[in-house]
């Protein structure tokens, strides 16, 4: 049958417009999917890692130890100290030490910087300042964060191996009548911006016990800032 060439046209345009719906249902569900599948945009400030080295130190606990000598660091105008002083005689000995690291923000690891010698702690009559001559020549800014927003964290309580987990749960059974996962602290310290946590690798455990703790004395910056 021939149809006049104005009911062609209409029907035509009629066809259109019915299918409208569906193609506009069709690119939202195409443009959906395309957002869901898009790469997020990645915030390079928050993955670039922490830009500026840092000079921690470590209160240490050994009870195994008994030293005459005790030291406390500080920075003054930037540059780091150790006062170093003899216990007097009659003050008995003591299990607290101190341990000096370098974190280096290239590597991720943290490495032990030497103290004053043996020797020249042997030889201490009273209280003596020594400067710490890794960090002779470098700028210490004692802000409780870094230029770039990191400070220094506690560590994390992470779960312990299979075996030990299924003995210590053998111990807690015996003791308690019940159950759970058993943690330990990291032995290390972190660094943490906003949501973000590091934890500083090192050759050997910085934390040897639970009564080991970390303190900031620098982020090592620019000479001026």
């Amino acid at each position: 049958m021939q149809y006049p060439n104005g009911l062609i046209l209409k029907a035509a345009t009629f066809s259109i417009f019915r299918s409208l719906p569906g193609l506009l249902l069709l690119a939202a569900l195409g443009l959906a999917a395309y957002l869901l599948f898009l790469p997020k945009p990645v915030n390079t400030e928050m993955n670039k890692g922490p830009r500026y080295d840092l000079i921690f130190g470590v209160s240490t606990f050994n009870p195994n130890v008994q030293s005459t000598v005790t030291m406390g660091p500080y920075v003054i105008d930037g540059t780091l100290y150790v006062e170093a002083e003899k216990m007097p005689a009659d003050a008995g000995t003591t299990s607290t030490g101190l341990m000096l690291y370098r974190y280096n923000s290239q590597t991720g690891h943290a490495e032990p910087l030497p103290l004053p010698k043996a020797g020249e702690l042997a030889a201490l009559t009273g209280k003596q300042q020594f400067v710490v001559a890794a960090t002779k020549n470098i700028q210490l800014n004692t802000d409780a964060e870094s230029p770039d927003g990191y400070a220094l964290a506690a560590p994390e309580w992470v779960p312990v191996g299979p075996i030990s987990n299924v003995l210590g749960n053998i111990v807690l059974l015996l003791l308690s009548g019940k159950t759970e996962t058993i943690k330990e602290r990291e032995n290390m310290p972190r660094l943490a911006k906003g949501s973000l946590s590091i934890a500083m690798k090192s050759k050997r455990p910085i934390f040897q016990n639970e009564a080991d703790n970390s303190f900031l004395l620098g982020w090592v910056v620019p000479a001026g800032r």
